[in-house]
């Protein structure tokens, strides 16, 4: 029939090769279409680009003539199928087989040879990468560094989970500020700490302590700045 031959025709198949079924109480015509499938890498190349391009962030940046958007500029892309490098480009950047540890240390590149041996690459630098043990890292040390002086962090969700995201290396680190500050209200106080330098401030019986908890990358420095001075502004 014309529509035998026409379905046929679709499907790049001659009419004598259809099969004729019954299903659902009517006949129809069958086709069956063999064709070779494409490989792994070659299928994973090219969906990559799309994959990141579609992560979204609440606050994302141009920086080159790309114009990609990111919640940070990339600097480089490592993409592996086992040993096999993935290649694609996106934002401006080719991928290959190299990632590096922490920036401001400028190390060199690290070649990674395979997905099994990614996080120990970055172990030995000092990055920790799995997100919750870096989130575990950073409670623990804020927490001990507030008892050190007799008092208790407090720690909300939302900041943890942002200094978490900012460092890869976490260091607590302790300062403190004039206690003449403490007879402002406490709810300036744990603003100015908290959504202005991303500090955890140290309490006491609910009554605040001259002290916060900075955190920062293992290495790093200049990030802690003077509280007394931001207080005064």
């Amino acid at each position: 029939t014309p529509a035998a031959q026409g379905f046929a025709r679709s499907k790049g198949v001659h009419v004598s090769d259809l099969e004729v079924r019954e299903m659902d109480g009517g006949k129809y015509a069958i086709a069956t279409v063999r064709s070779q499938g494409r490989g792994t890498p070659a299928v994973l190349s090219e969906k990559l680009p799309g994959l990141v391009a579609g992560l979204r962030f609440g606050k994302s940046m141009r920086w080159n003539s790309s114009n990609v958007a990111f919640s940070r500029p990339i600097r480089w892309l490592l993409a592996l199928f086992n040993e096999q490098v993935l290649s694609f480009e996106y934002a401006g950047i080719n991928s290959g087989d190299t990632t590096r540890g922490l920036r401001f240390r400028r190390t060199e590149e690290i070649e990674v040879r395979n997905p099994e041996t990614f996080l120990s690459s970055l172990a030995e630098q000092g990055v920790i990468l799995d997100q919750d043990e870096r989130a575990q890292l950073v409670r623990a040390q804020v927490e001990k560094l507030a008892q050190e002086v007799g008092g208790q962090a407090l720690i909300e969700a939302d900041l943890l989970n942002e200094v978490t995201n900012l460092v890869e290396a976490p260091l607590g680190i302790r300062g403190s500020f004039n206690p003449k500050h403490l007879d402002l209200p406490r709810e300036v106080l744990i603003s100015v700490m908290k959504k202005h330098q991303r500090y955890f401030p140290v309490e006491k019986d609910e009554q605040l302590l001259p002290f916060f908890i900075a955190v920062t990358n293992r290495g790093e420095t200049g990030r802690t700045q003077e509280l007394d001075l931001i207080i005064e502004r």
